[in-house]
Protein backbone atom coordinates (compact mmCIF):
# COMPACT_ATOMS: atom_id res chain seq x y z
CA UNK A 1 0.00 0.00 0.00
CA UNK A 2 0.99 3.60 -0.33
CA UNK A 3 0.27 6.38 2.12
CA UNK A 4 1.08 9.94 1.09
CA UNK A 5 0.32 13.48 2.16
CA UNK A 6 0.94 15.92 -0.67
CA UNK A 7 -1.15 18.62 0.94
CA UNK A 8 -2.08 19.48 4.52
CA UNK A 9 -5.12 21.73 4.78
CA UNK A 10 -4.01 23.09 8.14
CA UNK A 11 -0.44 24.08 7.19
CA UNK A 12 -0.54 24.66 3.44
CA UNK A 13 -2.36 26.63 0.82
CA UNK A 14 -3.50 24.16 -1.85
CA UNK A 15 -2.51 26.61 -4.58
CA UNK A 16 1.14 26.26 -3.50
CA UNK A 17 1.25 22.46 -3.70
CA UNK A 18 3.55 21.13 -6.42
CA UNK A 19 1.02 18.78 -8.04
CA UNK A 20 3.41 17.95 -10.90
CA UNK A 21 5.95 16.62 -8.37
CA UNK A 22 3.17 14.71 -6.60
CA UNK A 23 2.13 13.08 -9.89
CA UNK A 24 5.74 12.20 -10.73
CA UNK A 25 6.19 10.59 -7.31
CA UNK A 26 2.94 8.64 -7.61
CA UNK A 27 3.78 7.46 -11.15
CA UNK A 28 7.19 6.30 -9.92
CA UNK A 29 5.52 4.26 -7.18
CA UNK A 30 3.18 2.64 -9.70
CA UNK A 31 6.20 1.68 -11.80
CA UNK A 32 8.03 -0.11 -8.97
CA UNK A 33 5.35 -1.31 -6.55
CA UNK A 34 5.33 -4.88 -7.87
CA UNK A 35 8.86 -5.40 -6.51
CA UNK A 36 7.85 -4.81 -2.88
CA UNK A 37 6.43 -8.33 -2.71
CA UNK A 38 9.57 -9.95 -4.17
CA UNK A 39 12.90 -11.03 -2.65
CA UNK A 40 14.39 -8.49 -0.24
CA UNK A 41 18.09 -7.89 0.46
CA UNK A 42 19.50 -5.40 2.95
CA UNK A 43 22.85 -4.03 1.72
CA UNK A 44 23.25 -1.32 4.34
CA UNK A 45 23.70 -1.20 8.06
CA UNK A 46 21.36 -3.35 10.12
CA UNK A 47 21.54 -0.81 12.95
CA UNK A 48 20.14 2.70 12.90
CA UNK A 49 23.52 4.34 12.48
CA UNK A 50 23.46 7.98 11.28
CA UNK A 51 26.90 7.44 9.71
CA UNK A 52 25.86 4.45 7.60
CA UNK A 53 23.88 4.15 4.41
CA UNK A 54 20.57 2.30 4.20
CA UNK A 55 20.44 0.34 0.93
CA UNK A 56 17.62 -2.05 0.06
CA UNK A 57 17.21 -4.27 -2.96
CA UNK A 58 13.97 -5.90 -4.09
CA UNK A 59 14.53 -8.58 -6.74
CA UNK A 60 12.15 -10.54 -8.96
CA UNK A 61 13.91 -13.86 -9.71
CA UNK A 62 11.47 -14.69 -12.51
CA UNK A 63 12.39 -11.62 -14.56
CA UNK A 64 15.86 -10.98 -13.07
CA UNK A 65 14.79 -7.38 -12.57
CA UNK A 66 14.34 -5.24 -9.52
CA UNK A 67 14.92 -2.00 -7.70
CA UNK A 68 17.56 -0.59 -5.37
CA UNK A 69 16.70 2.15 -2.89
CA UNK A 70 19.65 3.95 -1.34
CA UNK A 71 19.60 6.50 1.49
CA UNK A 72 22.67 8.45 2.55
CA UNK A 73 22.11 9.32 6.18
CA UNK A 74 22.96 12.63 7.83
CA UNK A 75 26.24 11.49 9.41
CA UNK A 76 27.65 9.54 6.48
CA UNK A 77 31.07 10.84 5.42
CA UNK A 78 30.97 8.74 2.21
CA UNK A 79 29.37 10.10 -0.95
CA UNK A 80 29.37 6.73 -2.71
CA UNK A 81 28.60 3.09 -2.07
CA UNK A 82 28.96 -0.12 -4.08
CA UNK A 83 26.31 -2.82 -4.00
CA UNK A 84 26.72 -6.40 -5.19
CA UNK A 85 23.29 -7.17 -6.59
CA UNK A 86 21.81 -10.36 -5.16
CA UNK A 87 19.71 -12.90 -7.01
CA UNK A 88 21.27 -12.45 -10.43
CA UNK A 89 22.59 -15.34 -12.46
CA UNK A 90 26.42 -15.16 -12.13
CA UNK A 91 27.91 -13.14 -14.97
CA UNK A 92 24.52 -11.62 -15.91
CA UNK A 93 24.69 -7.99 -16.97
CA UNK A 94 21.74 -5.73 -16.30
CA UNK A 95 20.88 -2.17 -17.23
CA UNK A 96 20.40 0.02 -14.18
CA UNK A 97 18.44 3.26 -14.49
CA UNK A 98 18.60 6.13 -12.02
CA UNK A 99 14.97 7.24 -11.85
CA UNK A 100 15.95 10.77 -10.76
CA UNK A 101 18.27 11.49 -13.69
CA UNK A 102 17.22 8.90 -16.29
CA UNK A 103 20.88 7.88 -16.63
CA UNK A 104 21.32 4.23 -17.62
CA UNK A 105 24.39 2.12 -16.84
CA UNK A 106 25.35 -1.43 -17.76
CA UNK A 107 26.07 -3.24 -14.50
CA UNK A 108 28.02 -6.48 -14.20
CA UNK A 109 26.69 -7.49 -10.78
CA UNK A 110 27.94 -4.42 -8.89
CA UNK A 111 26.11 -1.09 -8.79
CA UNK A 112 27.95 2.08 -7.78
CA UNK A 113 25.72 4.67 -6.13
CA UNK A 114 26.76 8.31 -5.73
CA UNK A 115 24.90 10.77 -3.52
CA UNK A 116 26.76 14.06 -3.08
CA UNK A 117 24.36 15.42 -0.47
CA UNK A 118 23.83 14.00 3.02
CA UNK A 119 20.22 13.11 3.82
CA UNK A 120 19.50 12.28 0.20
CA UNK A 121 18.24 9.21 -1.61
CA UNK A 122 18.01 7.61 -5.02
CA UNK A 123 15.96 4.85 -6.63
CA UNK A 124 17.31 2.58 -9.35
CA UNK A 125 15.52 0.03 -11.47
CA UNK A 126 17.42 -2.75 -13.21
CA UNK A 127 16.62 -5.39 -15.81
CA UNK A 128 18.51 -7.56 -18.34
Amino acid sequence: SLGVAYWNAIFQDEAKVDWAAAKKSHDEYLKVRRYFSRDFYNHGSEALDPGAWAIWQYHDPETESGIVLAFRRSGSPCDRAKVSLKGLVPGRKVIAENLDTGEKTVVDGELEIVLKERRSSVLFTYAP
